[in-house]
């Protein structure tokens, strides 16, 4: 092993004694000194403003006007049973790629089952659809804050937010790390149309966004789902 080779062998420091056997004066000693001395003068850095640099309070969704999807893609609700808001929504929006009938149960079982607490997972799985999932920036804000940029785009996202309009606790900031921050839900929108699929289809669960019932919930995620050919992804 050379002595360029990192390894248990390797000694970083060599030294000499200086009367007992438990002393070792580094011999780089005088060249780490000299080489601190040209960053322990202080300097002044030039100010934030100077440099055209602010702290920001704000970030848009996506950072440009684009549009990945034509008008002709078709979404059919489907009513989730039981806590898989995430298994449907999924569905729905595969639907919308394919001619089989993918249901829920595609996203729940076997290889392109998910975590509903992993969207990487379930950008993976869409993947076999030809699509993914995109980051979009966001805080923790009402879903009724994003309506207009939402709309603006025009496109296919996927919003997850939490619910408390049903409990005001949520979401809980002093959950452990295997514990959940409270009940939470997903739904899909395209083209300013929502598909919630915790609501009948003719009771809010297909609803202009502008009119979606649920708009003071506080968001959790957004999504924008994007052509696997897209370099941003999750």
């Amino acid at each position: 092993m050379g002595t360029d080779d990192w390894g248990p062998k390797y000694t970083p420091f060599f030294g000499k004694k200086t009367g007992k056997d438990t002393d070792v004066e580094c011999v780089h000693k005088k060249n780490i000194q000299s080489n601190t001395k040209s960053v322990t003068k202080k300097e002044t850095l030039p100010e934030s403003e100077s440099l055209g640099w602010e702290h920001n309070q704000h970030a848009k969704l996506w950072p440009k006007q684009e549009s990945f999807f034509e008008d002709n893609l078709i979404f059919t609700h489907i009513r989730q049973s039981g806590p898989t808001c995430v298994p449907t929504s999924l569905a729905i929006i595969a639907n919308a790629f394919t001619s089989s009938d993918v249901t829920p149960d595609f996203f729940m079982s076997g290889e392109y089952s998910v975590n509903t607490q992993s969207p990487h997972d379930w950008s993976k799985s869409l993947k076999k659809f030809g699509i993914h999932l995109a980051y979009c920036n966001f805080a923790a804000k009402k879903l009724r804050v994003y309506v207009e940029e939402l709309l603006s785009h025009n496109d296919l996202f996927v919003i997850g937010f939490y619910s408390n309009d049903r409990n005001p606790d949520i979401p809980f900031t002093d959950a452990g790390w295997a514990e959940s921050t409270g009940s939470s839900h997903l739904i899909t929108l395209y083209k300013g149309t929502v598909y919630d699929s915790a609501q009948a289809e003719s009771e809010g669960g297909v609803e202009l966004l502008e009119n979606y019932n649920r708009l003071d919930t506080v968001v959790k995620r957004i999504f924008r789902v994007v052509p696997a050919s897209c370099k941003r992804r999750l």
